[in-house]
C-alpha cells in the first residue's frame, strides 16, 4: 500500500471547490476514506503477524524479514502521520476515520511492543 497522499493534497487543492459538484465530492471523500482506513488496517495487520514462532535455524531469516516489515509499517505510519496535518485531505475524512487516525500510532506501536515481546519469549 503506497499511498502518496502528498499527491492526493496536490490534487485536492486543485479542485475548484466551486465548481465540484456534491456527487463528485461525496465520492472523493468515500476514496480519500477509505483508502486510509485501508493503510491503517494494512499497517496494524502487518504488525500482528509479525513472524514470530519460528526455529532456531529460520531465526537468521526471520529477523532480516521481521526487519523489514518493521519498516515498512512506520513507513506507513509516517505516511498516516503526515495525514493529520494535510487540512485539506482531513476536512474530506469522517469523524471514524479521524479518530483511527489519531490513535493509530499508539495502538500500531503496543502491537508491536506485545510482538516483540512474544519474539523474546520465544
Amino acid at each position: 500500500m503506497k499511498e502518496d497522499f502528498d499527491q492526493v493534497t496536490r490534487s485536492i487543492s486543485e479542485i475548484d471547490e466551486k465548481s465540484i459538484n456534491s456527487k463528485d465530492e461525496i465520492q472523493i471523500k468515500n476514496d480519500l476514506n477509505n483508502k486510509i482506513e485501508k493503510l491503517i488496517k494494512y499497517c496494524k495487520n502487518e504488525a500482528k503477524f509479525l513472524n514470530v514462532n519460528r526455529t532456531l535455524t529460520e531465526n537468521e531469516i526471520i529477523k532480516e524479514n521481521r526487519e523489514k516489515q518493521i519498516q515498512l509499517i512506520e513507513i506507513n505510519v509516517e505516511k498516516l502521520k503526515k495525514v493529520i496535518n494535510y487540512e485539506i485531505i482531513i476536512k474530506f475524512l469522517n469523524e471514524n476515520i479521524k479518530q483511527l487516525l489519531i490513535n493509530c500510532e499508539n495502538e500500531i506501536g503496543t502491537i508491536l511492543f506485545e510482538q516483540t515481546f512474544k519474539q523474546i519469549q520465544n
